[in-house]
């Protein structure tokens, strides 16, 4: 399934049955519910991968879902990656926040990586020169 805020650019004739697109802008106060939602089309009660990339609140989003009891074999995390370990930074919880351009936003890879820890998970890789995932 895709969350996204914006239309993606696929093949509307795309087999419903190996994709769902959801359209909404993703926050604290409808991740669970939009995610519930994608899962009851597959009929399924969980994933194996998640990927978050919303430029800023996706540490917020990521414990969201851990909270509600999804446990996803791997997860991909956007990450502010100026910010090295072992700087800690997590930009205040804004719902209707959207990425101006700066790099005052987003998470530190040590904040994700302590909040990750929490639930079980552990860093395996990022790519700190090329690119902003963990």
């Amino acid at each position: 399934m895709w969350l996204d805020a914006k239309p993606l650019a696929f093949d509307p004739n795309c087999n419903h049955l190996i994709l769902k697109n959801i359209r909404g802008f993703v926050t604290l106060e409808n991740v669970v519910d939009l995610v519930s939602e994608g899962l009851s089309h597959f009929q399924q009660a969980d994933f194996d991968l998640l990927s978050i990339d919303v430029d800023g609140n996706d540490g917020y989003l990521a414990e969201s879902l851990l909270l509600a009891k999804f446990e996803p074999s791997v997860v991909i995390i956007e990450m502010n990656e100026v910010l090295p370990p072992p700087i800690r930074f997590a930009q205040p919880y804004l719902a209707e926040y959207v990425w101006d351009k700066t790099k005052n936003s987003g998470w530190s890879l040590q904040s994700l990586a302590d909040l990750m820890e929490r639930f079980g998970y552990t860093c395996v890789c990022c790519n700190l020169q090329t690119g902003v995932n963990a």
